[in-house]
């Protein structure tokens, strides 16, 4: 089965995880380590567009093939999720 859940983290200019490619059905959890929020906001909104206050988590479950581009609106970070 293999690991289910990723997990990236939110800093002041930066997201820990970048790019990732990942199978269909995982589940990637972020978490604000920063002490201001920050978002998690994919192209696509239906998939998630969420302010994360410090300390607090989002995550996402990608069930369908394809390539997701988020950023954080706050700091400009961006990352890709490549599903296979």
């Amino acid at each position: 089965l293999g690991q289910t859940h990723f997990y990236a983290r939110i800093y002041a200019l930066f997201m820990s995880l970048t790019t990732i490619t990942i199978k269909t059905g995982k589940t990637i959890v972020w978490t604000n380590k920063d002490a201001t929020p920050h978002s998690v906001s994919f192209t696509d909104e239906t998939i998630l567009d969420s302010v994360v206050k410090a300390g607090a988590q989002v995550s996402a479950t990608f069930a369908t093939p394809g390539t997701y581009r988020y950023k954080d609106k706050f700091s400009g970070s961006q990352g890709i999720i490549i599903v296979e």
